[in-house]
C-alpha cells in the first residue's frame, strides 16, 4: 500500500499555518512526487518497458476495484470522524457557554473557522 515517504509527511505536516492554497499545492507536488517514485521503482524492478507487456487495462481493472474499497473505508472512517469532530465542537461549546444550536461541520466550518454553523 503507498504511503507518504518521510519527507512528504515533514512537508505537509508543517503546513499547520499554511493557507489552503498552500495546503492544496503542496499535497498536490506530492502526490506528484509519489507518483515518480512508484513509476521510478517499478521501471528498476520490472525493467523500463514492461508496461507495454503487461494488459494494462485488466490491471487497471483490478486497482479501480481495489480503489473502490478504499474508497468505502476511507468514507466509512471519515464519518466517524465528522461525528467525532462534532462530538468535541459540542463539548468545547458547552464548557465555552455557548448556547445549543443546529452544527454541521463541514469544510467551511473547517478551513474557515469564523464561518458559524
Amino acid at each position: 500500500m503507498a504511503d507518504l515517504g518521510e519527507a512528504q509527511r515533514e512537508e505537509l505536516t508543517e503546513l499547520s499555518g499554511a493557507t489552503l492554497i498552500e495546503v492544496i499545492q503542496e499535497a498536490s507536488e506530492a502526490f506528484e512526487l509519489m507518483m515518480q517514485e512508484r513509476h521510478d521503482a517499478g521501471a528498476e524492478k520490472y525493467g523500463p518497458a514492461k508496461f507495454l507487456t503487461v494488459d494494462t487495462i485488466d490491471e487497471a481493472l483490478a486497482e479501480l476495484v481495489d480503489l473502490a474499497n478504499y474508497a468505502r473505508f476511507t468514507f466509512i472512517k471519515l464519518v466517524i470522524l465528522k461525528i467525532k469532530l462534532q462530538e468535541v465542537v459540542a463539548t468545547a461549546e458547552d464548557s465555552a457557554g455557548i448556547p445549543d444550536r443546529p452544527q454541521m461541520l463541514g469544510a467551511s466550518t473547517i478551513f474557515n473557522p469564523q464561518v458559524k454553523g
